[in-house]
């Protein structure tokens, strides 16, 4: 989905965790610059309207990881209003549609909502613009039959009035990282590293702490990746997410399986993060790894023997001319 999405009115759903959660500090957003507000009585927003004032608060409560600025950790109350610990911040425009659904807003004077407005008086007012795309399908259907259409039909709304997908591939105002200090956005620039596809026959070694990291374990567990000093990058990243998958049970939380909490962790450690996104282990791990270079295969140096003379001592290297 395109980034005109932002511009889509959503509204709260009842009972909403969020509204209240953003509502409730919402003041605190407008006097740090903010310039979009949630109030308790008015549920109808934009997207980009909601996620502005989520980021706000995000920098006024410092709700990130100071080593990963990219995933944003929260505290108890921001986590009951999100029903997640930590997200990166492109799936926050998918966190938030969780608990909002799709406004269709009508144009003014527009020609369906007289008509609709005329069939069903005490359903739709004309003075009223915004309705749940799905409360205008049913309410549609309804005025067709009451208006002695056939009642066994299918019913497909015009395509306007279709739910949109609910999955968003942008951050939308999460699209820069405006917080934490300068070694944190350092960190930022590095996790957004793509690391293009590695030449074959090209080996790795890891930094020596990643190495302390994994070694105890593998030496326990897999005693034949233990073995192994240099990898193929397929081999590194396998010897890593086996370590990953064998913690999920410390490491994941259900709600957002996409983001390992690391934290005191030996692998975090090494990795100088205390959580991290599943698309940024590729950058993590080439920060800590090397290209090895081969060996040049060389037989070792000869070991030159000293003859002996006839007493059995070694022979002298040279000799004095005075003598």
């Amino acid at each position: 989905m395109e980034d005109s999405q932002l511009l889509q009115i959503y509204r709260f759903k009842p009972g909403s965790n969020l509204h209240q959660y953003l509502a409730k500090h919402s003041l605190l957003a407008t006097i740090a610059g903010c310039n979009a507000s949630i109030t308790f009585y008015n549920t109808d927003y934009t997207l980009m309207e909601v996620m502005l004032v989520l980021r706000t608060l995000v920098k006024e409560f410092k709700l990130f990881d100071d080593q990963n600025p990219l995933v944003l950790v929260f505290d108890q109350e921001a986590e009951l209003a999100l029903d997640v610990k930590a997200i990166h911040v492109i799936d926050t425009g998918n966190r938030i549609l969780r608990q909002m659904d799709p406004v269709f807003r009508f144009q003014e004077d527009s020609p369906l909502l007289l008509l609709l407005s005329k069939m069903a008086p005490a359903i739709f007012d004309i003075t009223r613009r915004n309705y749940l795309e799905t409360e205008i399908a049913h309410y549609f259907k309804q005025c067709l039959l009451s208006e002695g259409f056939v009642a066994k039909f299918t019913f497909d709304p015009p395509a306007a009035l279709k739910k949109p997908a609910q999955t968003l591939t942008t951050s939308g105002p999460f699209k820069f990282a405006v917080w934490g200090s300068g070694e944190a956005k350092a960190v930022k620039a590095k996790l957004s590293y793509q690391l293009s596809p590695a030449c074959s026959g090209k080996r790795y070694r890891m930094s020596p702490r990643l190495f302390q990291a994994l070694e105890p374990f593998f030496a326990q567990r897999s005693p034949e990746l233990s073995a192994i000093r240099t990898y193929s990058w397929g081999e590194l990243v396998r010897k890593t997410t086996i370590y990953i998958m064998e913690h999920k049970d410390a490491f994941f939380d259900l709600r957002s399986i996409s983001v390992a909490h690391v934290q005191g962790d030996p692998l975090g450690l090494a990795l100088g993060v205390s959580y991290f996104h599943r698309s940024q282990l590729v950058a993590l791990l080439k920060a800590e790894t090397e290209e090895a270079v081969p060996s040049l295969n060389l037989p070792p140096p000869a070991i030159l023997s000293q003859p002996n003379d006839e007493s059995g001592s070694p022979a002298k290297r040279g000799r004095n001319d005075n003598e």
